[in-house]
């Protein structure tokens, strides 16, 4: 029997200590993770405390002035940490003496505790404590509040695990520190690239694309923008991501006004929500911008360049006194939630004193008397330099013949335009007066798969005039009225005569002879007008003015019972087996060549000119009559407008091929005459020189 809790207890200690070696490892792997000190002793307390089944415990770490100050804790105030002033003091003394010290120490319960401030336990608990240090820098103390009592074996456990655990908090340090190191050597190398990137050009818009792109990656910010001063102006010249800027923008407009207000004060604006402590005139420009930009937070950072040489000769009195001109600002901004670290806050002074510097050369370099003069003559000055001699000399002896080529080798100035082929004979056929189609005596192509060929003089179309129609009624029915009336007067004159008496009858004879002649010229006034009323519905009937082919295209559906005006034009009728003519517009800017050339030659100018319908084949003709005036093609363009006679064979092999259709697009070259071939290409450009230069 005496055995059984000998075993249980050997058991319980087993697993004790398989607890705290996996305690000891978990610990080991944090202190070599890349975590937050919180992180770490958050983790380190936590675990310490449950393992060796403790009333609580802290971490003590040295502040910036040297005195030690709590930073984690679990239940330190069930040890009475906090409750008084003197707990606190004898606490705290006896914390600065183990931190001084280089072993851990367990202090039992109201251990040493004398009159006045001296080290002691003031508590109920065991202290269980552990200084932490990284090689012979003191870094504070880790302690552990324990129940008392136990045994002396178990005090001993308690204080290694503690000491175990604080070297562990102390190679948590050293690489911390290291990292940090990393950190920094690699942020330098970065500052370090970043500065030579920004010096690399004294181009103003270069440097300042180079610090936007390369100053937003080193800031981590979301856009950084770069504003430049020249003289009194100030503009944006670059934005982070952003190839070009768009000036007359609402945005960079408000955000010039913005970056004038701030450098008018002199400081920097660090905004992050808060417009409380801001001046009237920088809290309304930036309340404007951000209502357009949205930033969570937003920096500008006057740059400032004076002369570093003065200034360090002068001291900080001097560096006042000379007072630096500003030469820019950058523009730092957030469109995230807010950042807990302040990177952008840290980096901006190295930024900008780069940014601030580059900028400056750039701006010197640029002010330079006569500065694109010599830039040019810089670039020049590469081919007069002795291994680029022989190419330079070679090029110019190339250039030279080039030039001569161009004044002194003749061409043939061609003058583009274009048109359509037309057949020489072509009538439009008009609308003699107001109606309405009735009829149409012509089958359309698109009815009868053929050509419609017509004669001279056919009727093609049938109005109907209503007005006309009607007019022509009225006057029919008040001829017949006249009629009736006439016929009436000469019987009634005839019966007078031969009952009255002679006096009777020469008085009836002569009242009733006015009144039938009255009625005989009503009745020839009515003639005439029924005359005319009939050749007018006579011409309601159109003709074809010549013998020829119907071009207009599905004449029934256009004409069919529409409505027409007087004048307007209802069909095309042109003459496809006679001669044919290319109808060319060319261009007002180019009329002067063709007409300088008609002058010299007449109907002998020779055209060449190629159907789009078949662009392999190039045909000949000659101009054969020129408008006297520019006038609108068809494109509302002001056009010189040309009638072109094909030849004999040219027209033939046109017919033979069936290649002649009407409207077929042209494109024509018109032969001018003979330039220099400089002239011949360059002719656009000189034309347009001695208008818009020289004019």
């Amino acid at each position: 029997m005496a055995t059984e809790p000998s075993s249980a207890a050997a058991d319980s200690t087993g697993q004790t200590w398989e607890e705290i070696e996996v305690l000891v490892e978990e610990i080991a792997r944090f202190s070599k993770t890349p975590i937050s000190a919180r992180q770490f002793y958050t983790e380190l307390l936590d675990r310490a405390v449950h393992a060796l089944a403790a009333e609580g415990g802290a971490v003590w770490l040295r502040g910036a002035e040297g005195g030690l100050r709590m930073q984690y804790q679990i239940a330190a105030a069930s040890a009475g940490v906090g409750r008084q002033e003197q707990f606190d003091r004898t606490h705290l003394q006896l914390l600065a003496s183990i931190a001084n010290g280089r072993e851990a120490r367990l202090v039992p319960p109201h251990s040493g505790l004398v009159a006045g401030d001296a080290a002691a336990n003031p508590s109920d608990l065991l202290i269980v404590a552990a200084p932490l240090r990284a090689d012979d820098e003191i870094l504070g103390v880790l302690e552990v509040f324990q129940s008392p009592g136990g045994s002396p074996a178990a005090h001993r456990g308690y204080l290694q695990l503690v000491e175990v655990l604080a070297e562990l908090a102390s190679d948590f340090h050293r690489y911390l520190e290291l990292r940090e190191l990393r950190d920094r050597a690699a942020l330098w190398a970065q500052l370090d690239q970043f500065g030579q990137r920004v010096h690399e050009s004294l181009d103003l818009d270069r440097t300042a694309y180079t610090i936007a792109n390369e100053g937003r990656r080193l800031l981590d910010c979301d856009r950084l923008s770069v504003a430049v001063m020249r003289g009194r102006g100030l503009r944006i010249r670059a934005v982070s991501g952003v190839d070009h800027l768009e000036r007359r923008s609402n945005s960079i407009r408000l955000l010039e006004q913005l970056v004038r207000t701030v450098m008018n004060i002199g400081e920097p604006l660090w905004f992050n929500g808060d417009q409380q402590e801001l001046p009237p005139q920088v809290e309304n420009a930036l309340q404007l911008y951000l209502d357009e930009s949205h930033a969570r937070t937003l920096a500008i950072l006057p740059l400032t360049a004076g002369d570093d040489a003065a200034r360090d000769a002068a001291g900080d009195a001097g560096h006042d006194a000379l007072g630096e001109q500003p030469v820019g600002a950058l523009i730092v901004e957030q469109f995230s939630a807010h950042r807990e670290d302040d990177t952008p806050r840290k980096l901006a002074g190295v930024v900008g004193r780069h940014s601030a510097s580059a900028l400056r050369s750039s701006l010197s370099y640029h002010a330079l008397p006569l500065m694109p003069v010599m830039r040019a003559v810089g670039r020049v000055g590469w081919f007069a330099r002795w291994p680029q001699a022989p190419i330079a000399i070679g090029a110019g002896l190339v250039l030279l013949l080039a030039v001569v080529a161009m004044i002194l080798v003749p061409a043939e100035l061609q003058i583009g335009a274009r048109g359509e082929m037309q057949p020489s004979l072509r009538r439009q056929v008009f609308a003699p007066s107001d109606g309405v189609v009735d009829r149409l005596f012509i089958a359309s192509p698109a009815e009868s798969d053929a050509v419609v060929l017509v004669d001279s003089g056919q009727v093609l179309v049938e109005l109907d005039n209503s007005e006309l129609r009607y007019e022509k009624t009225r006057v029919e029915g008040q001829r017949q009225t006249v009629a009736k009336q006439l016929a009436t007067v000469q019987w009634t004159r005839r019966a007078a005569s031969a009952s009255a008496s002679a006096s009777e009858r020469e008085a009836s004879s002569q009242e009733l002879g006015v009144r039938e002649e009255e009625l005989k010229e009503q009745l020839s006034g009515l003639d005439k007008q029924l005359e005319v009323l009939r050749e007018r519905e006579q011409e309601l009937k159109v003709t074809s003015p010549i013998t020829g082919e119907v071009l207009t295209w599905d004449a029934s559906q256009l004409l069919d019972a529409r409505p027409v005006r007087r004048g307007q034009a209802l069909l095309t009728v042109a003459d496809v087996d006679g001669d044919w003519l290319v109808d060319l517009y060319v261009p007002d800017h180019h009329a002067g060549h063709v007409t300088q050339a008609w002058k010299e030659h007449g109907t002998k100018l020779p055209v060449e000119f190629k159907l789009k319908s078949d662009p392999g084949v190039t045909h000949r003709g000659a101009v054969q009559e020129v408008s006297p005036a520019t006038q609108l093609d068809d494109q509302r363009q002001v056009s010189l407008r040309l009638k072109v006679k094909l030849d004999a064979e040219e027209l033939a092999e046109l017919k033979r091929n069936n290649d002649l259709r009407p409207g077929t697009t042209v494109v024509a070259n018109v032969q001018c005459g003979t330039r220099s071939i400089g002239y011949v290409w360059l002719h656009d450009l000189i034309d347009a020189a001695r208008t818009w230069v020289l004019f």
